[in-house]
């Protein structure tokens, strides 16, 4: 039988066990879409996974999770499972999932194999445990690997540190990466890369590892299929790559792993050799230490989304808004509670933001006179002031209004958290907009990888009745044709809605809801993608393809025919239903088929 979606948590004793994340770092190998936070686990792991398009196949029987731990303490202990949700489905031959709840809410159920298509279905419940020696000498390599322009899917099979004394590239032993919960806006100087924010990718290799990859001629990272990497070249091995500042220049001698542990190789350049494998396998890149920090803003009182948009650091040696350069924070799904010491701002939980920096960022922002955070629009920040900068707030596990005289180095607020929570009266037009205060937090919270679910109502349209009968898509990317976006198959939820039409194109009447529940790399592409629409399953029908209509700028709470200006996100509409209500006449061949218009429901339609 296949697998449609399951969470668990597994807990232990981290005194006495440590997760072997090299061994660990696919819980579940047999499972797309899974959303786990073992690399940063602290006695808990939890997991969820979702998958409604190309089901996981557990027919002959898979282990639904693996975990690996080393012992680092002496005692007896016990390693908990406790599985939470387990669905197992099919498509039928309409290519309608059929799927039934095995576990719901940690009860197994004993209905499943009654149903007509589950009467096969069996599941079995085992555990092996071993011990091993605790690990010695452990090196932790981390990796920014960007999207290539030719073929941005390129490294979603996986990327691997490879090594080799052969340049022959079946001959190399590869090592997987796994993705981590830090994030990275690199430096780009190849227009071969894409510009954005990428996750880092970490690798703890053991000291036999260590010692291979210090003697291999060729050291690269690579894709599954070797098709993309750095350059297979014993000038440009990882080990020659410059430390500290980017260069297309490497060293002569190598570096030893052991000297980079704990370093992040950004791939962020590449080398023109005139051959066929420009673009593709020539790429080349540095060695930074990074600083990663968070930072939570509450709602102002004076507009309640003034952050949807995003969180930024910003940094200037001139207190005018427009000599600031801007680093994006990344969204999570890590919540914090945050108690403000102002009216100015509004009493709530907030999603944490998260950014992780190179040595020449950290390095710029040290020397700045000013340091805030602020949205997308500079509107609403802390306060631009030498005294407020926030490299001077306090620091500690209670919020203190009290600003040091002298600048932390942001080295030392690695892994803390800013918090927004209170203002400064200064009696000026900027109060509540301009003039926020707060505190480093230093305890220690736990990033979860961003996750969002939307949801979306199509009534059927008067030209063809049967046209959503496929299902419900989300589209997404930069051409103007339906054929050229990327199409993510929502799935068929048990709610009902019956939207109010503003339109004849479209047909009254009680709908299914649907929805697709994104991860961190699709949120991103989708952000930055021109176009962003809901269609049927070949495009024909389908709300405005447009830029000035991706639907992400549709407005909230009530419909209106005019979409927002800006930049939304697919964070701002995290459990909100897209409803297909109106459609736009312009006189062409696609009214009533590409030309329909929407609003998103504040909440789930039901």
């Amino acid at each position: 039988m296949n697998l449609v979606n399951g969470e668990w948590t597994l807990t232990y004793d981290n005194t006495k066990l440590a997760v072997d994340k090299e061994r660990s770092a696919k819980l579940m190998p047999y499972v797309t879409n899974e959303v786990t936070n073992i690399m940063d686990a602290k006695g808990t792991i939890k997991s969820n996974f979702s998958e409604i398009q190309n089901l996981a196949d557990f027919s002959n029987g898979k282990a639904l999770a693996r975990v690996y731990f080393n012992v680092i303490g002496t005692g007896d202990t016990t390693v908990d499972f406790n599985l939470k949700t387990l669905s197992v489905g099919y498509l039928d031959s309409n290519y309608n999932l059929k799927f039934k709840p095995v576990v719901r809410g940690g009860v197994a159920q004993t209905d499943v194999t009654s149903t007509p298509g589950f009467e096969k279905f069996t599941a079995k419940t085992s555990t092996k445990i071993s011990a091993t020696a605790e690990q010695t000498d452990e090196v932790t390599l981390n990796f920014v690997v960007p999207k290539t322009v030719s073929s941005p899917k390129c490294w979603d099979d996986g990327i691997y540190l490879a090594y080799s004394n052969n340049y022959q590239l079946n001959s190399f032993t590869k090592i997987p990466l796994t993705k981590t919960t830090e994030y990275l806006t690199p430096d780009l100087k190849s227009t071969k890369l894409t510009n954005g924010t990428y996750a880092l990718y970490s690798v703890s290799l053991t000291k036999e590892q260590a010692e291979a990859i210090n003697k291999a001629t060729y050291v690269v990272l690579t894709n599954k299929s070797n098709t993309y990497r750095t350059y297979v070249s014993s000038k440009y091995n990882l080990l020659k790559a410059p430390s500290g500042t980017y260069s297309a220049d490497y060293n002569t001698a190598k570096t030893s792993v052991a000297d980079l542990n704990g370093y992040t190789f950004i791939m962020n350049g590449d080398v023109a050799t005139g051959t066929s494998v420009d673009g593709f396998g020539t790429y080349t890149g540095y060695w930074t230490k990074c600083t990663t920090i968070n930072a939570v803003a509450p709602a102002s009182a004076k507009w309640k989304n003034c952050w949807n948009q995003g969180v930024y650091l910003a940094y200037s040696n001139d207190y005018k808004l427009d000599t600031f350069t801007k680093i994006k924070m990344t969204r999570t799904s890590t919540y914090v509670d945050v108690d403000s010491k102002s009216t100015q701002l509004v009493d709530g939980t907030y999603p944490v933001y998260t950014v992780t920096l190179t040595e020449d960022q950290v390095k710029a922002i040290d020397s700045s006179s000013y340091v805030i955070f602020e949205n997308a629009s500079g509107t609403y920040r802390t306060y631009i002031n030498g005294k407020y900068s926030v490299m001077k707030a306090p620091a500690g596990t209670q919020y203190s209004s009290t600003y040091s005289t002298t600048k932390a180095k942001l080295a030392d607020r690695e892994k803390n958290t800013f918090v927004i929570c209170d203002g400064v009266t200064t009696g000026t037009s900027i109060e509540g907009y301009g003039t926020f205060t707060g505190y480093w937090s230093t305890t220690e919270i736990e990033i979860v990888e961003s996750t969002a679910t939307l949801y979306c109502v199509f009534p059927n349209p008067a030209k063809s009745k049967t046209a959503m009968n496929k299902g419900v898509y989300l589209a997404y990317g930069s051409s103007n044709s339906a054929n050229g976006l990327t199409k993510i198959a929502m799935e068929k939820t048990d709610e009902k809605f019956t939207p109010s039409l503003k339109t004849n194109a479209l047909t009254a009447g009680e709908y299914s809801v649907y929805k697709v529940t994104l991860n961190s790399d699709q949120i991103e592409a989708i952000d930055g993608a021109k176009n962003v629409v809901f269609c049927n399953s070949n495009g024909v029908f389908r709300t405005i393809l447009s830029n000035g209509y991706n639907v992400l700028n549709a407005k909230s709470g009530a419909y209106s025919s005019a979409y927002n200006k800006g930049t939304f996100s697919v964070a701002d509409h995290n459990n909100e239903t897209f409803v297909v209500c109106d459609s736009k006449v312009t006189g062409s061949s696609t009214d009533g088929y590409g030309m329909f218009l929407g609003y998103w429901d504040l909440g789930k339609a039901n």
